[in-house]
């Protein structure tokens, strides 16, 4: 319980540093807004999902190397914050592709 708790504090200090909204679930099928589509441009894109932020921690893990001119320092929780919304889905989207090769 204690990481889902230290996990969510991340989540609401990402969501604060990029000026991004937190939303809780994808609203799946039917959706008549495109703001959780995949086609739409990482630069118009206003929320990301516990999978963006998962995906973003995936590439952090495995590929912090890459971005490291494009992340903060450590925090006090060791965690780095990337240093805009085009690094932050930039690196979701490695993410998402480490993911999805398993």
């Amino acid at each position: 319980m204690e990481s889902n708790s230290i996990k969510f504090k991340l989540i609401q200090k990402l969501e604060k540093h990029l000026n991004l909204i937190y939303v809780f679930e994808s609203t799946g099928e039917g959706r008549v807004c495109f703001a959780e589509s995949e086609e739409l441009r990482p630069d118009f894109k206003t929320t990301f999902t516990v999978q963006n932020f998962d995906d973003y921690l995936l590439a952090l893990k495995k590929l912090e190397h890459l971005f490291e001119a494009d992340l903060s320092e450590k925090n006090n929780e060791g965690f780095r914050f990337p240093k805009n919304t085009e690094v932050f889905w930039a690196m979701v989207e490695k993410g998402n592709k480490l993911r999805n090769k398993k």
